[in-house]
């Protein structure tokens, strides 16, 4: 999950020194039912499809602002209805899912 976060920190240049972290939550998606996983949720299993929904307030304007990212495991089945809910999940937040797959280091170099 960190990573997640990080990536963002990334994309963002700077606007993570600007804002205060409200809130990160992990949603277990399994077909259309949705689980919000409350023990070890920084560790992702390769047959999960998870939801990860990260909260930030600007310290500056004091708005919030939501990112959700996707994270499908490698041995993950993400059908129709898991890509549904996923949509869902984005719009009840306001914004898109940015969608990350699990990657394999593979003899030195990332690999899908």
């Amino acid at each position: 999950m960190t990573h997640l976060v990080n990536a963002t920190n990334s994309l963002n240049k700077g606007a993570s020194s600007s804002a205060t972290t409200i809130s990160v939550e992990v949603l277990a998606i399994r077909g259309d039912v949705t689980t919000t996983m409350t023990t070890d949720v920084n560790i992702f299993h390769d047959d999960e499809v998870l939801a990860v929904v990260y909260r930030a307030k600007s310290k500056s304007s004091g708005l919030v602002d939501t990112t959700v990212w996707s994270w499908e495991g490698k041995d993950s089945a993400l059908g129709d209805r898991e890509a549904q809910k996923l949509r869902d999940i984005g719009k009840r937040y306001g914004t898109t899912v940015v969608s990350f797959e699990q990657l394999v280091l593979t003899g030195g170099s990332l690999a899908h």
